[in-house]
């Protein structure tokens, strides 16, 4: 074992990629909430939102000295359903599938499943609805860069979707591939020590520093407006402060390196509402030093409960 990795080290003191030309990695994002109560402690109001949206990149090499991520198609058919006006006794369904007969069975499929995963929002339903969402144009549509240490810049959208039918006005918002670019831009922190890289880590076997300052500001405040329209009339999302996460590395075995951030800030961004949790793992190859995923999750709740949880994961496409 020791052998084995002084090799790999010699070899990666003269390469440091993550990320490999050619490759394709899957970009995806998944987010769930929930929230009740009373306005002015009079008027009641219920809130279940929940959508995922995901994006295949081809990489090469960019000017900048890191990767050139190029969007090459769509990954699974994104959606959302959430429940409709203060009282949630509508919900609406919303579908990205390129064949609208796919669209359909996710939407059913969603719509069935939605007692058992919210009981205490589903049993006010009374009515519900669905569409589709196809698209214009895809391949190259989204590009940003990423580098070594995991930080995305430069993000190019221009991805645009169209209803399949338009029977009736659509009055809700169905932006998640937008979203999703949100989420690219906010993954502007490294997983990295500072003066680092990862032949550092594979060389150390265990090591443990703090993170620069975190900040979710503008990627919550944007999210939020794009998934519901609501928020341009009331006090938007924002992180009241940053927080730092503790990152730890070790070699889970002889052929990968894992990387851990952790925090638990308890970070206002609106209302009651906090950052309860923040996690980031992130998995390399040790042999070509090739970055197989990257994933981080976000704890959002109130001290009842109340809130949701946001998934963003970038993972190479393995044959």
């Amino acid at each position: 074992m020791k052998n084995f990795l002084l090799i790999i080290v010699i070899l990666a003191a003269f390469t440091i990629p993550v990320v490999s030309t050619s490759d394709l990695y899957n970009f995806s994002y998944e987010i769930s909430g929930s929230a009740k109560g009373k306005i002015l402690l009079i008027f009641p109001y219920r809130v279940y939102y929940s959508s995922a949206a995901s994006l295949v990149f081809s990489t090469s090499q960019s000017p900048e000295k890191g990767y050139l991520f190029t969007l090459e198609k769509i990954g699974d058919s994104g959606y959302m359903i959430r429940t409709l006006g203060f009282t949630g006794r509508s919900l609406g369904v919303l579908t990205a599938a390129k064949d609208k007969s796919k669209g359909k069975k996710l939407s059913e499929k969603l719509i069935r499943n939605f007692s058992e995963v919210a009981p205490e929002y589903s049993k006010y339903i009374k009515k519900s609805f669905w569409n589709n969402f196809s698209f214009k144009k895809i391949k190259g549509s989204i590009r940003f860069n990423r580098s070594h240490n995991g930080i995305n810049s430069n993000l190019k959208y221009d991805l645009w979707m169209k209803r399949s039918s338009w029977e009736k006005p659509l009055r809700i918002s169905f932006n998640i591939y937008r979203i999703l670019s949100e989420v690219i831009k906010s993954i502007k922190n490294s997983f990295l020590p500072t003066n680092k890289n990862v032949s550092d880590l594979i060389r150390a076997k265990k090591m443990k520093w703090t993170s620069r300052n975190i900040d979710f500001s503008d990627m919550l405040a944007r999210s939020a407006l794009y998934a519901a329209g609501i928020f341009r009339k009331i006090k938007p999302l924002k992180q009241k402060k940053p927080f730092q996460a503790e990152f730890s590395s070790e070699l889970s075995d002889k052929y990968y390196l894992s990387i851990k951030g952790i925090a638990e800030p308890e970070v206002s961004v609106w209302g009651t509402f906090k950052i309860k949790k923040f996690l980031r793992e992130v998995k390399i190859r040790i042999a070509d030093l090739k970055m197989i995923s990257d994933r981080i999750i976000i704890d959002v709740y109130n001290n009842t409960g109340k809130g949701g949880r946001f998934i963003a994961t970038l993972k190479l496409n393995e044959i």
